[in-house]
């Protein structure tokens, strides 16, 4: 499955997991930019751990600790 689809997965069971619409916005920003970051829709298997942790180390100091929690968690 490509990341764009899992992203459009992930909104379906945070909104019937009753989620509240700033959690929702929340996750969801935070997995369309590593979509943007990746520069193209790739298989979810394909996203490793190590570019997960590239793609956190990558915002010169951007990624507060609470996205970075955030992130760590989807």
């Amino acid at each position: 499955m490509k990341l764009s689809t899992a992203i459009v997965r992930f909104e379906t069971q945070l909104r019937a997991d009753g989620r509240s619409e700033r959690t929702r916005q929340a996750y969801l920003r935070d997995l369309r930019k590593l979509l943007t970051w990746l520069g193209k829709d790739v298989p979810v298997t394909a996203i490793t751990p190590d570019a997960l942790a590239r793609f956190l180390g990558d915002g010169n100091g951007t990624h507060s600790p609470l996205t970075v929690n955030r992130t760590k968690t989807v």
